[in-house]
Protein backbone atom coordinates (compact mmCIF):
# COMPACT_ATOMS: atom_id res chain seq x y z
CA UNK A 1 0.00 0.00 0.00
CA UNK A 2 2.84 2.45 0.83
CA UNK A 3 4.48 1.59 -2.71
CA UNK A 4 0.89 2.88 -4.60
CA UNK A 5 0.58 5.96 -1.82
CA UNK A 6 4.09 7.21 -2.98
CA UNK A 7 3.48 6.57 -7.03
CA UNK A 8 0.32 8.70 -6.60
CA UNK A 9 1.76 11.59 -4.92
CA UNK A 10 4.86 11.79 -5.52
CA UNK A 11 5.50 10.14 -8.35
CA UNK A 12 7.97 7.29 -7.11
CA UNK A 13 9.24 4.26 -8.81
CA UNK A 14 8.89 1.10 -5.94
CA UNK A 15 12.71 1.31 -6.15
CA UNK A 16 13.04 4.89 -5.37
CA UNK A 17 10.42 3.93 -2.05
CA UNK A 18 12.31 1.26 -0.72
CA UNK A 19 15.64 3.19 -1.43
CA UNK A 20 14.08 6.23 0.57
CA UNK A 21 13.92 6.35 4.67
CA UNK A 22 10.43 5.51 6.13
CA UNK A 23 10.45 8.29 8.33
CA UNK A 24 11.31 10.58 5.27
CA UNK A 25 8.47 9.30 3.44
CA UNK A 26 5.86 9.51 6.11
CA UNK A 27 7.05 13.23 6.90
CA UNK A 28 6.58 14.08 3.38
CA UNK A 29 2.97 12.38 3.39
CA UNK A 30 1.85 14.37 6.22
CA UNK A 31 3.30 17.36 4.81
CA UNK A 32 1.47 17.06 1.35
CA UNK A 33 -1.85 16.03 3.66
CA UNK A 34 -1.64 19.15 5.29
CA UNK A 35 -1.10 21.55 1.94
CA UNK A 36 -4.06 19.54 0.54
CA UNK A 37 -6.50 20.17 3.70
CA UNK A 38 -5.41 24.08 3.68
CA UNK A 39 -6.05 24.33 0.10
CA UNK A 40 -9.32 22.52 0.39
CA UNK A 41 -10.49 24.76 3.17
CA UNK A 42 -9.39 27.92 1.50
CA UNK A 43 -11.48 26.86 -1.77
CA UNK A 44 -14.34 26.31 0.46
CA UNK A 45 -14.19 29.22 2.40
CA UNK A 46 -13.69 31.78 -0.70
CA UNK A 47 -16.99 34.17 -0.78
CA UNK A 48 -18.84 34.34 -3.81
CA UNK A 49 -20.16 37.75 -4.24
CA UNK A 50 -21.19 39.22 -7.15
CA UNK A 51 -18.78 37.99 -9.37
CA UNK A 52 -20.91 35.12 -9.98
CA UNK A 53 -23.28 35.11 -13.24
CA UNK A 54 -26.71 35.09 -12.93
CA UNK A 55 -29.31 34.44 -16.07
CA UNK A 56 -33.18 35.77 -16.26
CA UNK A 57 -35.22 32.51 -16.84
CA UNK A 58 -38.81 32.18 -16.75
CA UNK A 59 -40.64 29.46 -13.43
CA UNK A 60 -42.59 27.47 -15.22
CA UNK A 61 -45.08 27.22 -12.10
CA UNK A 62 -45.43 30.99 -11.61
CA UNK A 63 -44.72 32.54 -15.27
CA UNK A 64 -42.28 35.16 -13.77
CA UNK A 65 -38.77 35.80 -14.62
CA UNK A 66 -36.67 34.92 -11.63
CA UNK A 67 -33.18 35.09 -11.17
CA UNK A 68 -30.70 31.75 -11.46
CA UNK A 69 -26.94 31.34 -10.76
CA UNK A 70 -25.56 29.95 -13.84
CA UNK A 71 -23.34 26.80 -13.65
CA UNK A 72 -20.90 25.65 -15.90
CA UNK A 73 -21.01 22.12 -16.61
CA UNK A 74 -17.08 20.59 -15.90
Amino acid sequence: MMFVICNDAFGYTHEQVLDSSFVTLLAMLKEKSHLSKSRRMKLDTEEHTDEEETVEMTDFETGKRIKVKRVHSI
